[in-house]
């Protein structure tokens, strides 16, 4: 997606869910690579990774807990931040009781097919479903490579019954804020998001390598040599890096004298910091986050005052998701407490 041009991210993705019979699992997204376009557009859009980057901050700070590691929760508060849902790989022993717990990326995951009960009870890891990436230089087939799990049950008698004679079981908690995949607080914006990328793009093309043109220069054609010459000479002048080099051209009459045709009179400077400034507050609104983005333009003032009262807002908003995720990870970590973040 990434290449010395910009970042090729343009179509911003749907978000909806299906059964796909060929795959036998619950498409995520009309291509099935919702989860993975979010991480491209997280690396892309300054916006995006900073408000997720902030909200899984405020959900993190953690006490108490035993069986999960503090890198985890970690990284379980990220993955929710992005996707409004995170996965753990759990191993068992013979007795049902849990002994290894693994974060896994959720991009991997996809679920089941529903039962006649209307509940889906197995996923299927893929560590590429777009079918890129190799494995023992052999590319990875979504649809024969992917590994199948129950999804985790609190029941230690249902583990058993699934465990029978596997020493080695294993499934995966799977959580998300919606019955299916989990709806991400991006998901309303990604237009603007696309957008926040597509003026990175512009700007980056026009400074790092000229991608628009500002003018021709037109001189009379001379010999292949010297035609090559001068085209090599105008292209060392290009970029950023070359920006107030001075070209030496010696003509020997007025027609030899190269002309400059301006092809840029509109400065687009202005409109796309409007744009971008529009893109950026749709996308802090999206992560109710908007007044982080006025402390930082100085509306709000820099006082310690102002930024308490922002904070307890903030903890304030998010208090049901943190005791959603707290219930949850309870489940297997009975004395984990996610406690709010203050400002000191």
């Amino acid at each position: 997606m990434k290449s010395s041009t910009g970042i090729n991210l343009k179509a911003s993705p749907r978000f909806f869910d299906f059964f796909n019979s060929n795959y036998k699992c619950r498409f995520y997204g009309d291509d099935n690579l919702y989860p993975q376009h979010l991480q491209d557009f997280l690396q892309s859009s300054p916006s995006l990774a900073e408000c997720v980057e902030r909200k899984s901050v405020f959900l993190s700070n953690a006490e108490g807990y035993e069986i999960l590691k503090k890198k985890d929760i970690e990284t379980i508060c990220d993955s929710y931040s992005l996707f409004g849902g995170f996965a753990l790989l759990l191993t068992y022993n013979l007795l049902g009781d849990i002994q290894t717990v693994s974060p896994i990326p959720f991009e991997t995951i996809r679920l089941g097919e529903k039962g006649e009960d209307g509940i889906i009870t197995y996923c299927y890891y893929c560590a590429d479903w777009s079918g890129v990436d190799t494995v023992n230089t052999e590319r990875i087939n979504p649809n024969t490579d992917k590994k199948r799990y129950y999804l985790f049950t609190g029941s230690i008698e249902t583990r058993l019954a699934r465990l029978g004679n596997d020493t080695n079981y294993s499934d995966i908690m799977y959580f998300s804020n919606r019955a299916t995949y989990p709806n991400s607080p991006a998901t309303p914006v990604m237009n603007y998001i696309s957008s926040e990328v597509g003026i990175a793009n512009l700007m980056y093309r026009n400074i790092r390598t000229n991608f628009t043109p500002s003018m021709v220069i037109s001189h009379l054609r001379q010999s292949e040599e010297t035609e090559r010459d001068f085209e090599e000479n105008l292209g060392r002048l290009q970029g950023d890096e070359n920006a107030l080099k001075i070209m030496s051209f010696s003509y020997s009459s007025i027609d030899e004298k190269p002309e400059a045709i301006n092809l840029s009179p509109e400065d687009y400077t202005a409109r796309c910091k409007d744009a971008s400034d529009a893109c950026r507050t749709a996308v802090f609104s999206a992560f109710n986050q908007t007044q982080f983005l006025r402390l930082a333009d100085g509306s709000l003032g820099f006082g310690s005052e102002a930024i308490q009262e922002i904070f307890k807002y903030y903890n304030f908003f998010l208090s049901s998701e943190r005791q959603t995720l707290q219930a949850e990870l309870n489940k297997i970590d009975p004395n984990l407490i996610l406690d709010q973040i203050n400002y000191a």
